[in-house]
């Protein structure tokens, strides 16, 4: 694999996407019948680990390699089994996001409450 290929394309997935803990972009590593003639899977596996530990905080990269064959479904199915897990830790998540929402709501609604009507300001410039 060419190490300064993948580095381009996690660093533009890095930097175009919404910086959050809870909901990192899932990068899945994923080669060709082409690929595999300019592949050594060790040194890759190498190169991928200090990837992941360069773009950890901004991508959950997977350290599994993915076999694709362009003609057919081969290979396929371990692809899917990776998109399912990624799913599934994203529905987990989705319950702490839940509950931060609606307590949130509750702190605003108990802060409108307690400001008098007219007062707030809205970075200073909007005043109701």
């Amino acid at each position: 694999m060419i190490k300064g290929e993948l580095c381009y394309w996690l660093r533009f997935i890095s930097f175009n996407t919404k910086k959050s803990i809870n909901f990192q972009p899932h990068v899945s590593i994923m080669m060709t019948n082409a690929n595999k003639k300019f592949t050594n899977m060790k040194t890759d596996k190498d190169d991928v680990k200090s990837l992941k530990s360069t773009f950890g905080a901004f991508i959950n990269l997977s350290l599994n390699f993915y076999s694709i064959n362009a003609h057919s479904f081969q290979g396929t199915t371990e692809v899917m089994q990776d998109v399912i897990e990624n799913c599934k830790t994203i529905l987990c998540n989705l319950l702490d996001v839940y509950v931060a929402s609606m307590d949130m709501q509750v702190a605003l609604c108990e802060w409108n409450e307690i400001q008098p009507q007219g007062t707030y300001h809205y970075h200073g410039n909007f005043q109701k």
